[in-house]
């Protein structure tokens, strides 16, 4: 199956019967609605426990939770200031971790008890740019790229601590990935730029649409 985020709604595509056959999973009734989840679903993670757990984030900026066998949401999370761009379980499945754009935080959810988040990891992201992260195999580690031009890498475990920073580049990282088997580290760098009237240049807020 192939899950696909969609405003207001997640939607369905099972791969073994092609044509337009599609199972659509509202997650509100309406943009106005004070219940579900609102706004353009823009990332989804499923849990690696194979409990048919997953996340969805929003450009509204909340991120709902999920079981795969029922159509409402069993948990809905706030914090982020702007529109969630990235959701991810760690390897064991316990904890989730998530960013946003105009936000420079990754927040860390104890799926077990989403009264609050348990952590929060700090990096440099303005704009409307995504800015993405990756973990560890082991969950040991979050690495993140940063509109500042560095990847940062945070412990997960023990006391709270000041990111380490791995690399560091002129434009924007807007991206990080790492290898699943071997000690390799991708990273994509760039941003918009154009030159002022009066020479030099200035860079954009980035290129994300709305809600």
């Amino acid at each position: 199956f192939i899950y696909a985020g969609y405003e207001r709604a997640v939607r369905v595509f099972d791969v073994t019967r092609p044509g337009r056959a599609i199972e659509t999973r509202p997650t509100a009734a309406t943009r106005k609605s004070r219940d579900g989840q609102r706004g353009l679903l823009s990332c989804l993670a499923f849990s690696p426990d194979g409990s048919g757990l997953y996340a969805a984030g929003s450009f509204a900026g909340s991120i709902g939770l999920y079981v795969d066998n029922a159509k409402a949401h069993v948990a809905l999370l706030g914090g982020h200031t702007g529109g969630v761009t990235q959701v991810q379980f760690t390897p064991d499945g316990l904890y989730l971790l998530s960013g946003a754009r105009r936000d420079g935080r990754i927040i860390a959810w104890d799926v077990r008890n989403t009264c609050q988040p348990v952590a929060e990891y700090v990096r440099s992201s303005p704009t409307n740019q995504r800015i993405g992260f990756d973990l560890s195999r082991d969950g040991s580690h979050l690495f993140t790229g940063s509109r500042d031009g560095c990847v940062l890498a945070y412990p997960l475990h023990g006391p709270p601590s000041e990111p380490t920073t791995l690399l560091s580049y002129a434009d924007a990282v807007s991206g990080v990935s790492l290898h699943p088997s071997l000690p390799l580290l991708a990273v994509s760098v760039g941003e918009r730029t154009f030159p002022l009237r009066f020479g030099g240049k200035r860079r954009s807020e980035g290129g994300e649409g709305g809600e």
